[in-house]
């Protein structure tokens, strides 16, 4: 996370990185609280959606890969 920021933003990007986690963990609340324990077959619904925006992110992520490899310095590594 750190490897790519200019040293006097290294704590901001931290910061950000613990950001975008609990972001993360509260949108998985608001998804999971708003199932239906009477409604169970709204579930493969959720499911499906979950997946299907995982696999999108991976491969965005993944074609992203080469660029954040080319941008990181080779003494960093």
């Amino acid at each position: 996370m750190t490897k790519l920021s200019p040293r006097k933003y290294v704590g901001q990007m931290m910061g950000v990185w613990f950001l975008a986690s609990s972001v993360g963990n509260l949108i998985a609340g608001l998804v999971g609280g708003s199932v239906d324990p009477e409604k169970l077959e709204q579930t493969p619904k959720l499911f499906i959606g979950t997946t299907v925006a995982l696999l999108i992110s991976a491969l965005i992520l993944g074609a992203l890969t080469p660029l954040v490899k080319r941008l990181i310095p080779r003494e960093a590594t």
